[in-house]
């Protein structure tokens, strides 16, 4: 599986190939753990407090929300 993360602009890129839904959530948390650590002092941090699925019918991929509102995770099978 390969993990996408799409920004608040609607670019995509591949973060991470992923052998299981386990690895795919893991990938997710240590992004998040870098964007955070990349942040100046002061900066508001990103927290995640769900996440949800579903089948993006554009993509054809799984989309997953983590609580942001404007930016996703996808996942393709390939």
């Amino acid at each position: 599986m390969t993990l996408w993360f799409e920004n608040r602009l609607g670019d995509m890129r591949q973060i991470a190939h992923c052998e299981s839904w386990a690895d795919v959530y893991r990938s997710i948390r240590e992004f998040i753990d870098q964007a955070n650590a990349a942040k100046r002092p002061g900066e508001p941090r990103f927290k995640s407090y769900y996440s949800r699925t579903w089948e993006d019918e554009n993509t054809g991929m799984t989309k997953i929300d983590v609580g942001s509102w404007n930016e996703f995770f996808y996942v393709s099978e390939v």
